[in-house]
Parts: C-alpha cells; structure tokens; sequence
C-alpha cells in the first residue's frame, strides 16, 4: 500500500511531505498493519526460503551503499525499517511481531479484525452496489 512508497521514497532521498502529497489520492485503510521483522531474520528468510537471492534493487544497489550485496540489503532495508517506525506513529498502524510463527501472527491479526469489525453494519441497500466515488471512474458509452 502507499506506506511501502512513503519508506522505500523517502530513504531513496525523495521528500517525505511530497511522496505523503502524491499518494492523497489513496484511500485510507480503516486498518494497517506492519508487520515488524529484525533485518537479520528477513536475510534468513529470504536466503533460505525458495528465492534463496536478494534482489539488486531491493538491496538498494542502484544507491551504492556497499559493495557487498547482503550488507547494502542491511543498510537499505535497516533505513526503510526506520522509516515504517515513523509512518507507524504517523499513522496509527498496527505493529505485528513478525518474528512469530504464521499461525500466531494470522490468529492475533483474526482477533483484531474481528474486534473491529464487531459493530459494523452495512448501510441499507449499499450491499453490492458501487458508490458515487467509483462513478468518477466510468468511461464514456462511446469509449
């Protein structure tokens, strides 16, 4: 979602306040969450998971960090991580200990969803129905 955009942009030397104004189009999720993972444990889990490779640009390469593929990942990654550290408190997202085992991680997200979602109630009729803000998006009968 944006987030990704406001932590990859803004440690690849864009504004901050000019990435946050590109991206006010997008809609505001009622919930977020990021799911934090030491660098460390990422490298081990991309290195030994079916990938087995860092890729050149998610490595930050391309911004001549280092030389050296795994620690350019380290420092590229390391800054993005404090960047989400930010956009976490800007934001209000939901901080998940990655560090879990997915069942613990999915069940903890399940409780959370589903306590937000205990007063919901759709609005009458809405059901099935695009709203006046996907109307915007229609083309023309002759297009």
């Amino acid at each position: 979602y944006v987030y990704t955009a406001f932590a990859r942009d803004a440690v690849r030397g864009v504004s901050p306040s000019w990435v946050r104004k590109l991206y006010q189009f997008a809609i505001r999720p009622d919930m977020a969450f990021y799911f934090r993972v030491p660098i460390d444990v990422a490298i081990d889990r991309l290195l030994g998971g079916t990938r087995a490779q860092l890729k050149y640009y998610e490595a930050g390469m391309d911004l001549g960090l280092s030389q050296d593929l795994t620690e350019s990942f380290r420092m590229f990654q390391g800054a993005i991580l404090a960047e989400y550290d930010k956009i976490v408190m800007e934001y209000g997202l939901t901080v998940m200990d990655a560090t879990r085992d997915i069942e613990a991680q999915q069940n903890e997200m399940r409780q959370l969803v589903s306590k937000a979602l205990d007063q919901y109630k759709p609005k009458r009729g809405t059901h099935g129905k695009r709203t006046l803000f996907w109307r915007r998006f229609d083309l023309s009968k002759s297009e």
